[in-house]
């Protein structure tokens, strides 16, 4: 109920902080009962013969490991971490920065590191505002 609140109030950003700490708050309780549940679920699956993936529900999102062998060897493996989808074109963050309208660039840059902050990238990052 907080998160919607923070929503409602046109408190996007700390909706979003709110709502990590919710879920980070879930996947401990689940860790700490022994059964994981939705909230923690780690989801092994074998698509292939010699592959296999895993993924694991985190408070920044959904962090997966896919791999490929090839006899002893890793012929290829494959990282998909919440930062990536987060920071994609079309994800989170550029629905919620690009377009954005604002009377200078101060203003845009803090409104985009505000969300930057808020899902919180497992990188170093720069913002750069540029006139279009």
């Amino acid at each position: 109920p907080w998160v919607e609140a923070w929503r409602v109030a046109g408190r996007p950003v700390a909706a979003r902080l709110a709502a990590r700490f919710v879920a980070l708050r879930e996947i401990v309780a689940a860790w700490r009962s022994g059964a994981p549940g939705e909230a923690g679920d780690v989801s092994p699956a074998a698509p292939a013969p010699r592959a296999g993936c895993c993924a694991v529900n985190t408070a920044r999102g959904r962090l997966t490991h896919e791999v490929v062998l090839d006899g002893e060897r890793v012929a290829d493996w494959r990282i998909t971490v919440p930062t990536d989808v987060n920071f994609a074109p079309a994800g989170a963050w550029a629905t919620r920065v690009v377009g954005t309208v604002a009377d200078d660039a101060a203003t845009l840059r803090e409104h985009g590191a505000r969300w930057a902050r808020a899902l919180d990238p497992c990188v170093e990052w720069r913002l750069e505002v540029c006139d279009a």
